[in-house]
């Protein structure tokens, strides 16, 4: 009897932590910066939720709507967008990449929903990549990335996003910096064997 009672809880308990903004689906790494839940609609100097990438980041939004999921995610309710993200290198960093999670919108491509500028970094293209879609409860999100240049050590920026108004979900914006590359490591593996020969 009890483990009857207890199903439809467990259910509900479910439900609502899929309503709530999550990582799922995005690329990750060890050099990621994450905001995955946000404060309310319109915010000031927001911290990321996680912070790995050698780089400083504060989050502003002028964005109007209103907060769903548990208070995580925010949903623009048919209006437009507005944020940015600005802080500095804390290192040299070869390239920066920026990828958002949200919901398709109903009148535009969810490729050409968001406008991206920038200051002190060059985007690479302003179309950006299509990373994959997650479904999560009743609601699926796209994800894309658009790659800037990259920074010299203690050197500011500041990405600027901005919308159409349409009715779209935000569930996550993410800046993620490359890891050091094989190719990297490889030269450094054999520097290191050329040394050892001539011992």
């Amino acid at each position: 009897m009890k483990s009857h009672i207890c199903l439809p809880i467990l259910a509900s308990l479910a439900l609502a932590s899929m309503a709530s903004a999550t990582t799922v689906g995005l690329p990750g790494g060890e050099l990621v910066t994450t905001w995955d839940t946000f404060p309310g609609v319109a915010f000031d100097s927001d911290l990321p939720d996680t912070s790995d990438a050698p780089l400083t980041a504060t989050l502003d939004s002028y964005t109007s709507g209103y907060l769903t999921g548990g208070g995580d995610r925010i949903y623009s309710g048919g209006n437009s967008f507005s944020m940015e993200i600005s802080g500095e290198a804390t290192e040299t960093i070869s390239s920066v990449t920026l990828i958002m999670k949200y919901t398709a919108p109903s009148a535009y491509t969810a490729e050409s929903y968001f406008s991206i500028a920038s200051d002190g970094l060059t985007l690479a293209s302003a179309t950006p990549e299509y990373l994959g879609s997650v479904t999560e409860g009743s609601n699926t999100f796209e994800i894309y990335a658009w790659t800037f240049s990259g920074l010299d050590s203690g050197e500011s920026y500041s990405i600027s996003i901005s919308s159409e108004a349409d009715h779209v979900s935000l569930d996550a914006i993410q800046l993620m910096v490359p890891e050091p590359s094989s190719a990297m490591l490889g030269i450094l593996g054999a520097g290191l064997l050329m040394i050892r020969r001539r011992k």
